[in-house]
């Protein structure tokens, strides 16, 4: 899940949460039947101009490249020790204050 709100770069795990504005989670949490589900987040940043959708949904920017391409590398990371332990060791090791 990509999160305009946070800094670029930046993930975040949880364990259950609600879907605010965000339809793709809305729609998970329908057929799920419940919000309790963990997720990873990927920060992206801010959009320069007020075009949040187009920011959020589009292709990363050249520019922008290395930075998510380091996001991913700590997410894989951050996901093995979710697997191998569970999401609140994950948690614990991995989310930013």
């Amino acid at each position: 899940m990509r999160r305009h709100q946070s800094a670029a770069r930046q993930t975040a795990f949880s364990g259950q949460g609600d879907a605010r504005r965000h339809n793709g989670l809305r729609d998970i949490q329908n057929h799920l039947g419940t919000n309790e589900y963990s997720r990873l987040r990927i920060g992206v940043g801010a959009p320069d101009e007020d075009d949040t959708i187009d920011h959020v949904l589009g292709r990363f920017r050249p520019g922008e490249l290395p930075v998510i391409e380091d996001a991913v590398v700590l997410a894989t990371q951050a996901v093995c020790v979710w697997i191998n332990k569970d999401i609140q060791a994950c948690m614990n090791q991995y989310n930013s204050g």
